[in-house]
């Protein structure tokens, strides 16, 4: 029998196995009763990050995740030969594994003592059977999909002074094929092909070849561990397995457990030396399973430092992803790209224009001025031009002669309209109704206007230069007369799959949906741009062909608190890499909570680029609605504050 180790780390262990009996399948309600980390209940996140797609498209492969189910199991305790009610995850309830499981709870010996699992088991095949090994060994058979006849053929041969278990069990097949008796050839070999092809098969064959993965993966690796079981395949006869990659994975993996197994602790390295994605140990797994002190000393320093580092970005919700500095240090350090655009003029006659309508619908051109107050964000109203209210028979410069229609500006949507033309990063902050969507839309808007004007002036200069060059061939004159070109033009201008140059996200579908209804530009979550790169067909160096957003010169993200650093750092890296990124503009409030994923994007930046002035906050409501509820509130907090200071007063006279 296998030397059976003593817990260490203060808990309880058992060593045994699970008896052969139905398990009982629990509901995740019981967490609490369970001392498990709380970061094994997660989710895994739902995409790839572009580093990750990066490593798959590269040859690396990536796991299946499951974490296993919580069940009841009886378990045989080995050492006291008591039997005990035991609760936890397993990923292997078979009775063929010895299972070392760290527990808490119950008492003495006894039935109806129930104990729960710390964490995860480890396994190993049994090499006693107990007084029965040919059942233990006819379970295995039934549970590979062996039939049932053939089972008790092949029980029934096996001689009763003949020792059977996993460790010479392939050699009694043998002997039973050579027997040449009812056919014990073919059920032989049917018999070996099952155990081969079959889940429990390939488990016992994995833990006879790898027993340092079977005992200390399912703790490291408890949602890869399953899959990995399943990835072996067994041996050809030139050594490598059915599907071509050999035993690589798995060898790779049992070299790592003996000699580093420090490496497990950081994605990086498991994907350098296993070829293996999103694959990482918790220093708590290592502590779990007692290989702490196989660690050298700067290992374990480092190990710590990333623990740590982990922790509190969990619990402060600090972004620690520096994919995003390095994009914004790229973006930094790019040629300056300044839009020559007044910004008060956009911004004044987009005011005018506003008012104008508003006049127009409530029959009262005269009482302009006493509109002025509706500054930002009117969803019906922002990409209206003169052209549009000309089609109402007046123009709005017009229609305000008269009266004095003096059209007052937001300073802040002034700065921060200034910025988006100026720096190659702006993150512009406020309340909603401030008008950051409004701003974003018509900064962009004319932007675009102003290259098309300047294009088609450059046409003209061309063209009366052509016109001019007196010593031109005569074969250019096939051109002349020729009108289809700036209808050419005109098409592809709207041609709906034009590459993107100014791309609209938001991180959920109503986000999105609000910012192209506020724009009337299409706008798409983060996780689409993420799924399309995904999807696109890629080339021998890994670039995506005739990708949707390959153009994108300007990137902007609303609801920028929601954002998690995952994928922003994700798309972020992706349209540097494979488009033609200049421009980043993310707005949101830096007030809201952070996104429920890993990360405090929009604060973090905020403070950050507020030193050098690439962040602004914007602090005028220009919702009547919406600054009702915030003066409301602010009321509220204020009569709170009032109200708990008064009461501390009359404490401390007291």
């Amino acid at each position: 029998m296998t030397e059976r180790r003593a817990e260490t780390s203060g808990n309880r262990s058992l060593v045994g196995y699970i008896l052969p009996k139905k398990q009982v399948l629990l509901r995740d309600e019981g967490a609490e009763s369970l001392s498990e980390p709380e970061e094994e209940d997660n989710n895994e996140p739902e995409f790839l990050d572009f580093k990750e797609m990066d490593c798959v498209s590269s040859g690396g492969q990536l796991i299946k995740s499951s974490i296993p189910p919580r069940r009841e199991v009886d378990f045989q305790d080995l050492n006291s030969e008591s039997k005990y009610k035991l609760v936890g995850r397993f990923s292997l309830c078979d009775p063929w594994w010895e299972v070392t499981a760290p527990v808490r709870g119950g008492g003495g010996g006894g039935r109806r003592s129930k104990l729960f699992l710390l964490g995860f088991p480890s396994y190993s095949l049994r090499t006693d059977l107990g007084d029965n090994p040919k059942s233990v060994i006819a379970l295995f058979l039934k549970e590979c999909g062996v039939v049932a006849e053939h089972v008790m053929q092949f029980i029934e041969w096996v001689p009763a002074s003949c020792r059977l278990d996993f460790s010479n069990l392939h050699d009694r097949l043998k002997d039973f094929a050579d027997e040449q008796y009812d056919h014990s050839d073919t059920v032989a070999s049917d018999i070996i092909s099952r155990i081969s092809y079959s889940d429990a098969g390939k488990a016992v064959l994995v833990a006879s070849r790898y027993p340092q993965v079977m005992s200390y993966v399912p703790r490291l690796l408890p949602r890869q561990f399953e899959n990995l079981l399943k990835k072996y395949k067994g041996e050809q006869s030139d050594g490598r397995s059915e599907d071509g990659t050999g035993t690589f994975v798995l060898d790779k993996l049992e070299e790592v457990l003996r000699t580093d197994v420090w490496k497990l602790g950081f994605s990086v390295m498991t994907y350098r030396d296993l070829g293996l994605v999103r694959c990482e140990a918790t220093l708590e797994a290592f502590r779990q399973s007692d290989l702490v002190s196989k660690i050298p000393e700067l290992q374990h320093h480092a190990l710590l430092l990333y623990d740590e580092l982990k922790r509190s970005c969990r619990e402060w919700g600090h972004t620690y992803i520096t994919g995003i500095a390095e994009c914004v240090e790229k973006l930094a350090r790019m040629p300056p790209w300044c839009i020559d655009l007044d910004v008060k003029q956009v911004l004044r006659d987009a005011q005018i224009n506003r008012m104008a309508i508003k006049a127009h619908r409530n029959g009262n051109e005269s009482k302009c001025d006493d509109l002025t107050e509706d500054g930002a964000e009117s969803t019906d109203s922002v990409h209206l031009e003169h052209s549009d209210v000309n089609g109402l028979g007046t123009d709005p410069k017009n229609q305000c002669e008269d009266s004095d229609c003096s059209a007052e500006l937001d300073p802040d949507q002034v700065k921060a309209a200034e910025m988006m033309c100026t720096n190659p990063v702006t993150v512009i902050s406020g309340k909603g109704g401030c008008g950051k969507t409004t701003v974003v839309s018509l900064i962009f808007q004319a932007a675009a206007r102003s290259l098309r004007r300047e294009e088609e002036e450059e046409v003209q200069r061309a063209c009366k230069d052509f016109e001019n060059d007196l010593s031109a061939s005569e074969d250019w004159d096939t051109f002349i007369g020729i009108p289809s070109q700036p209808q050419e033009q005109s098409a592809q201008d709207s041609d709906p799959k034009k590459p993107l140059k100014v791309l609209l996200t938001a991180p959920t579908g109503r986000a999105a949906s609000l910012l192209h209804k506020r724009t009337e530009s299409e706008a798409y979550t983060l996780h689409q741009v993420l799924w399309s790169y995904m999807k696109a067909e890629k080339d021998e160096e890994g670039n995506p062909k005739n990708w949707k957003f390959s153009a994108v010169q300007i990137f902007v993200v609303d609801e920028g608190s929601l954002v998690s650093v995952q994928i922003l750092n994700s798309v972020l890296s992706m349209l540097m890499k494979h488009a033609q990124l200049r421009k980043l503009v993310i707005l949101g409030d830096v007030r809201q909570l952070p996104s429920i994923e890993p990360g405090n994007t929009l604060a973090d930046m905020f403070n950050s680029l507020s030193e050098i002035r690439w962040a602004i906050e914007m602090k005028s409501n220009h919702r009547a609605e919406s600054q009702l509820i915030v003066d409301n509130a602010a009321r509220y907090v204020l009569d709170m504050r009032q109200d708990t200071l008064h009461k501390g007063i009359l404490l401390g006279r007291k």
